[in-house]
């Protein structure tokens, strides 16, 4: 029972830890994705979100783009609208070659495979190099990213 209460500890700890991210995620995706009409956008179509919440924001899936990073950071989550959140969890062609593209980029969209179409995931030119000092900070090149957080 003891190590059972243990997991159960470590797992609720876990739960609130991600929700904090996802919230600082969101937070984060707001600022880089709302237009100049005050209209935050899905990264992959460019339109406007299908809805908002009750409390006015719009509602958005928080997708993490980099499954492979050792830490979560909140800059490696994409906006999403429903329909293309649900293609980059389950239709995801280009899921292994994702860091390598972003690493490469030399404009703010990634050409990426989703249900078998070529489709664009745009980025701000902040969340581009953002996601690119996470990327060196995990390798050991740069120790100044900000907004990580241990597994454990």
């Amino acid at each position: 029972r003891v190590s059972t209460n243990s997991n159960r500890g470590k797992i609720q700890f876990r739960l609130r830890q991600d929700n904090a991210l996802k919230e600082e995620a969101g937070q984060y995706l707001s600022q880089q994705y709302t237009n100049p009409d005050g209209e935050m956008i899905c990264q992959a179509c460019r339109k406007r979100l299908p809805f908002k919440l009750d409390d006015g924001t719009s509602y958005f899936e928080r997708v993490q783009l980099m499954r492979e990073l050792k830490k979560h950071h909140y800059q490696n989550y994409l906006a999403l609208c429903p329909n293309h959140a649900a293609m980059f969890r389950h239709a995801n062609g280009s899921r292994d070659q994702l860091k390598g593209m972003v690493i490469q980029a030399r404009t703010n969209e990634l050409e990426i495979i989703l249900a078998q179409q070529p489709r664009q995931i745009y980025f701000t030119k902040t969340h581009l190099a953002d996601l690119r000092a996470v990327i060196a900070a995990e390798s050991g090149h740069d120790n100044g990213a900000g907004g990580d957080r241990d597994d454990e």
